[in-house]
């Protein structure tokens, strides 16, 4: 995942860790993303939730407008099926990537155009 990220940043893309952590957990999710060597920095956002106790998905759902207007998005990486729905119904012609691991179990199976993926290793 690391090295995806940073062909990506080197070719010009922007990266957005969009995530379901809080704004509590910024310097630390920060420093995670640096130590593992993650782009950070004006290469790349961090979008976080206001608070612990805003739900994922409503605030993934408010997040679309602010990624769309970030530029055109082309891809995004996803380990909950609702979230990989959510971020292909807004995004169709980006390229989505279901990733199969720990989620929360939801009855929930990603759209048929989404692609699985269980790790990065070529």
């Amino acid at each position: 995942a690391v090295d995806y990220c940073k062909t990506l940043s080197r070719r010009g893309g922007r990266l957005v860790y969009l995530t379901g952590r809080d704004e509590g957990m910024r310097a630390g999710t920060e420093r995670s993303l640096a130590r593992h060597g993650f782009p950070t920095g004006a290469d790349a956002e961090l979008v976080l939730k206001p608070r612990f106790d805003f739900p994922d998905l409503p605030f993934k759902t408010q997040a679309l407008e602010r990624l769309a207007g970030l530029g055109v998005v082309v891809g995004a990486f996803e380990n909950e099926p609702a979230h990989i729905n959510l971020l292909f119904e807004a995004f169709p012609e980006a390229h989505m990537y279901f990733v199969n691991s720990k989620h929360s179990g939801k009855p929930v199976l990603p759209h048929p155009s989404v692609l699985w993926i269980s790790d990065f290793r070529r």
